[in-house]
Order: C-alpha cells, then structure tokens, then sequence
C-alpha cells in the first residue's frame, strides 16, 4: 500500500528520538576533495548516488512496518500508555493497526506523543 503521508516518517523518528538522515547542509568544498555531500547523521560522500542510497537504507519505514512503530515507543518507555490509549482490545488492535501498512500506527503515535 500507499503511505498516505510519508513526512509522517520523519516526524515520528524526530519524536522518538531517530535521527532522520537527509541531505540537510548545503554541500561543503574541499581543496583535498572537491564537492562533499553531507548527511545529517555525518556522512559524507561526494557522490550523490551513493548519498541517496544511504538516507533510503538508514530510513525506517514505519508505515510499511508497524512492528518498527511498537520497538521504538517501547524503547522511549510509552508503549503500554499508547496502548492504553488506543483502547482496541488485543484483536481489534491486530486488526485495525498491526495489518495496515498506511501508517496508522505511526501516525496515533504521533498524536499521542503531541
């Protein structure tokens, strides 16, 4: 499926703590190197294909896969208050939330967390 609203990605990472990798400086000169592109997680390359490869292999995809979702709110110690808050019961939670690969699950986080 389609996520709907894959900003909410890098919204939910920035909420739990995840650096979201992205293209965020502007690209430095070096003498030595030339045109260096940068992460914001750091790294640096002067190829922009290979920058492209590392922010889409470094960047969770939390809709496609709630389960990253429910790892990460229990890291931060609020998965049993967002469960509880969700209210579904353990099957209507697999149903509605743990099948769906829109991101509802992150998108609740997000607005529990807010």
């Amino acid at each position: 499926m389609n996520d709907p609203q894959p900003e909410n990605n890098k919204k939910f990472a920035e909420l739990v703590g995840i650096c979201w990798h992205e293209n965020d400086p502007p690209p430095i000169y070096t003498m030595e190197y030339g045109i260096v592109l940068v992460c914001k997680c750091g790294f640096k390359t002067q190829s922009l294909t290979e920058l492209n490869k590392h922010i889409k292999e470094s960047n969770p995809d939390y809709a496609a896969d709630p389960r990253l979702v429910l790892r990460e709110m229990e890291r931060i110690g609020k998965l049993m208050g967002f469960l509880i808050e969700l209210n579904l019961g353990a099957c209507g939670f697999i149903y509605s939330y743990i099948l769906d690969e829109t991101g509802k699950v992150r998108d609740a986080a997000i607005k529990f967390m807010k």
